[in-house]
């Protein structure tokens, strides 16, 4: 006999029940994506099918749920309306932002919302013959979510939602992920309104970025834990479940974290034994383990294995990012955190000053030649002029925040239990991605890491300090930290950088510097529109030879309307019309431009001087079209 329904006594919040239909879409994205490739029905004819049981599922849930919502003490509730301000302007400002701007985030337009279109337009995953390997290895989950959005909608423009709405589920999540952990309630209660203005986690709220998400996941699957701890719900646990393998299909970097994760769920399930044994298990385990299997990493590394002989997808470490001696990687990876840890909100440093800052630790036998010894892909710096997004991790202010919690261990109080094993678990899958993983943007990718640690810290806090000075350091110092980088975003400026750069008192290297910077962010999403509005409406059928990080995202619009296929050494003579640069015919033939362009099929219909990156500047692109003497192309997928 399965166990009843929560009684009336039992107290899901409203966030917390959001939190709930939201993993429930995750998952659902999930199974959709792969069962709808097995039927080769990813389309919006199938998606249209798969949308009833999503709805049918929401609507059980939210009746399940429909309870009271918990009551807390006065001096707790007056902490909630005191310390939420900052965060309310932060979720309003990001909101502003995406609204107002289309999705920018590099990641995502090189290879994330690319790889999507590719399967959209084949009405199923598979593996893609791309210069970009990561297009195939590299977690699907928030890619499963941004398609059935993209089918509906035929734009990209509501995609940040899926960063935004999880956001606003960061308080509630954090305080019983926090209470879950051992943190005193008052504590957590001021927490909840401060770890999400982490710097990673608010630039991201307005993206299509997938590290803060995994932040929210990380709560959401400790906070489930706790709930069902609190009110004997298996409900609750199974959310918890959902939770975790989700972030593990976020990115593959995020699986330490199911240790940690693993002990709360081992621990409410051994409180819920005596419930768990009252359901049918053969009867509820078969279809809730074919949903996690589904929801989860495994499908991917079936196809990685499958496809690239190894599990992780990436066997010949093309991209550099493991760590090959385990001392130099954990230095390096300290020294990437320490940086992004200690980030101000405004570093208006030359070029020139960072490399004297960074000279004594850089060159040959120094301390940067031994931590590249095992940690290829490092490079000793300082950080950004603002923090952004692509690299942004916790900040100075929460740092700050965090210290001065952590002086209130030295107050005579009670001694309580320290939470031990969670801490032991978090250090161990902290130090398991540290030794492994190297990446010049290691604060990024540990944002999902960030909320066990600040937990792990805070558990060791004994009272919270109520000072009026307390206050303004925990809840306006973060906001205030964070608000340059907010209206400075160049992904999503609401300050123009036009505008600043013709300020009075900007020096010139600095007006350079930004004009560079608007110039390149203002075209960002879509780089390829010259080319697009060249090619006729009538030339359905687009080859593709750009260069490993420069995508075709932009030559698919409108969406759904034109196939873009990419060009390899078989088919690369057979389209009616190619888009190229140089360096992806030299990538893909071995030749130079001239060579190649002398001996192929095609003719130059337009050239144009086009910027995917600051860093590398405009590159050359052209639009080719078959020579009119030449034989019809036959195109090759």
């Amino acid at each position: 006999m399965a166990p009843p329904l929560p009684s009336a006594d039992d107290r899901w919040p409203f966030a917390i029940r959001c939190a709930a239909l939201w993993l429930v879409f995750a998952t659902w994205s999930s199974c959709a994506g792969w069962l709808l490739s097995a039927c080769g029905l990813l389309n919006r004819t199938g998606y249209a099918i798969a949308a009833i049981p999503l709805v049918v599922l929401c609507v059980l849930l939210w009746k399940a749920t429909s309870r009271e919502t918990p009551h807390f003490s006065r001096p707790i509730s007056r902490l909630w309306r005191r310390n939420s301000t900052g965060w309310w302007l932060v979720a309003l400002l990001s909101l502003v932002a995406g609204i107002c701007f289309a999705p920018s985030n590099y990641d995502a337009l090189s290879y994330r919302l690319p790889r999507i279109l590719y399967w959209w337009q084949e009405n199923r995953w598979h593996w893609l013959e791309h210069a970009d390997h990561r297009m195939n290895y590299s977690g699907t989950g928030f890619e499963w979510q941004m398609l059935p959005l993209i089918i509906a909608t035929g734009s990209d423009r509501f995609l940040f939602l899926l960063n935004w709405i999880p956001f606003l589920f960061l308080p509630s999540l954090s305080f019983f992920a926090l209470t879950a952990f051992g943190v005193r309630r008052r504590i957590a209660a001021r927490w909840m309104w401060i770890l999400p203005l982490c710097y990673g986690f608010a630039l991201q709220a307005a993206s299509i970025g997938n590290d803060g998400l995994g932040g929210v996941l990380t709560l959401a699957a400790v906070a489930f834990c706790g709930i069902a701890i609190r009110n004997q719900s298996p409900l609750a646990l199974v959310l918890a479940a959902l939770a975790a393998t989700a972030l593990s299909n976020l990115k593959l970097s995020n699986l330490p974290l199911l240790l940690p994760i693993a002990y709360f769920w081992c621990l409410a399930a051994w409180h819920l034994k005596n419930d768990l044994l009252r359901w049918k298990i053969g009867m509820v385990a078969m279809p809730v383990a074919a949903v996690l299997v589904l929801s989860s990493f495994l499908p991917l590394a079936y196809f990685n294995q499958t496809h690239s002989g190894k599990w992780s997808g990436d066997p010949d470490d093309n991209d550099k990012l493991r760590i090959t001696k385990v001392i130099p990687g954990l230095v390096g990876n300290f020294y990437n955190l320490a940086t992004a840890t200690l980030q101000p909100p405004l570093l208006p440093l030359s070029s020139d000053t960072k490399r004297k800052i960074v000279a004594p630790i850089s060159g040959e036998n120094s301390l940067s030649s031994y931590i590249k010894s095992g940690f290829p892909r490092f490079k000793a710096h300082v950080g950004g002029e603002i923090p952004i997004e692509e690299s942004a991790g916790v900040g100075l202010a929460i740092t700050l925040a965090l210290v001065f919690s952590l002086a209130s261990f030295l107050l005579p109080k009670p001694s309580r239990p320290f939470p031990w094993l969670p801490v032991l678990a978090t250090g161990v899958a902290v130090f398991a991605y540290m030794s492994m993983l190297g990446s010049e943007n290691t604060a990024r990718l540990m944002l999902p890491y960030f909320p066990l640690i600040i937990a792990a810290a805070l558990a060791a806090a004994r009272a919270i300090p109520s000072s009026g000075f307390s206050h303004l350091a925990c809840n306006w110092l973060p906001f205030l930290f964070l608000l340059p980088a907010l209206i400075l975003n160049p992904n999503r400026a609401l300050l123009p950088m036009s505008t600043l750069a013709n300020a009075p008192g900007i020096s010139q290297n600095m007006r350079t510097r930004l004009t560079a910077l608007h110039e390149a962010y203002d075209s960002r999403s879509e780089p390829l529109r010259p080319i697009r509005l060249d090619l006729p409406k009538a030339a359905m059928t687009i080859g593709f030879a750009g260069g490993p990080t420069e995508s075709a995202y932009s030559l698919f619009k409108p969406f759904g309307n034109r196939k873009i296929v990419e060009a390899h050494t078989e088919n690369i003579d057979s389209f009616e019309w190619l888009v190229a640069a140089r360096t992806g015919i030299k990538e893909r033939t071995g030749q130079s431009w001239d060579e190649w362009l002398a001996s192929s099929p095609y003719q130059v219909a337009n050239s144009y001087r086009i910027t995917f990156t600051v860093l590398f500047g405009a590159q050359d692109w052209y639009l080719l079209k078959r020579k009119p003497t030449a034989s019809p192309a036959t195109q090759t997928p």
